[in-house]
C-alpha cells in the first residue's frame, strides 16, 4: 500500500488530534478518581 505525501500528512494530523482526545479522557478519569477518593464512606446505619 503506497500513500502520497498528502495522505500521510492527513493521517498523521488525524492521529495527533486523537492523541488530544485520549489526553482529555485520561484527565477526566484522573479527576473522577480523585473525586471518588474524597467521598466519605457510608456508615452501617445508612446502608
Amino acid at each position: 500500500m503506497t500513500m502520497s505525501a498528502g495522505e500521510i500528512t492527513s493521517l498523521t494530523n488525524w492521529w495527533v488530534r486523537l492523541n488530544w482526545v485520549r489526553a482529555v479522557l485520561y484527565l477526566a478519569a484522573w479527576i473522577a478518581g480523585m473525586y471518588a477518593l474524597t467521598i466519605p464512606p457510608k456508615s452501617e446505619a445508612e446502608i
